[in-house]
This record gives C-alpha cells, structure tokens and sequence, in this order.
C-alpha cells in the first residue's frame, strides 16, 4: 500500500491477492493442517513496532512520486526537446533538484510530512 499514491492500480492488486491469501489459508487450514501454531505477545509487539513507520514512509514515497516533474509538470506537458533531454539529466538530478519543491503540490505532502515527522519523534522521545 506504500506504492499506491504512484500507482493507483496497485489497490486492484492487493484485493486480487488478499482474496488468493484468504482461500489459500482457508484450504490449507482446513485440509493440511491440524493445529496452528502458538504465538505469544513478542510477535505482536514487533509488528507494532515495525507499523510505526509506515505513514511516514507512506508519505515520503507519495512526496516522491508526487514531486516528479516527469509525472506532474506545471509548465509543459510535453514540450519539443523535453524527454531525451530529461532522461539523459534524470541520473544527475533526481535527488538533487529543486523543482520538487516548487510545486504546490509538493510543498503541501512535504509539510505533512515535516509536521507527522516532528510528532512522530516527540512521541517517542516523551
């Protein structure tokens, strides 16, 4: 789901799979095996653990994809001498540009991001 503000057809994906998972579990459950195994509170403290970063990585993939002015340009879609010119300068930049942060767009997912991760730390520094 981390993927999805990119690459909306990814939801469709996930409920195709979760429905696989769910009849798959089912019969394996029911016809293979016969008890199932014994978690204890480690299993569930870990995943706890391992969700809390999950809307700021969340949100910093969206800022990314959101970000990309081969996706959302402002200024031109397609102009004449546009793509190869990007994609030869795409390696040098990608990180490096500022253009990611001119838009309006983008200024507004980097905010949220900015502002879940300062609470995101004062929550796990009090």
């Amino acid at each position: 789901m981390l993927f999805s503000s990119g690459i909306p057809l990814l939801y469709f994906v996930f409920l195709i799979q979760t429905f696989l998972v769910y009849w798959f579990d089912k019969y394996l459950f029911l016809r293979v095996h016969r008890s199932p195994p014994r978690y204890g509170a480690e299993l569930a403290v870990k995943s706890h653990g391992l969700m809390q970063g999950a809307p700021l990585l969340h949100l910093l993939i969206g800022f990314f994809m959101f970000s990309s002015t081969l996706i959302f340009n402002e200024r031109k879609i397609f102009e004449a001498s546009g793509l190869p010119n990007r994609l030869e300068s795409l390696a040098v930049s990608f990180f490096t540009t500022s253009e990611r942060f001119q838009s309006g767009h983008a200024i507004l997912e980097f905010s949220a991001f900015g502002l879940i991760l300062i609470v995101f730390i004062v929550v796990k520094v009090i």
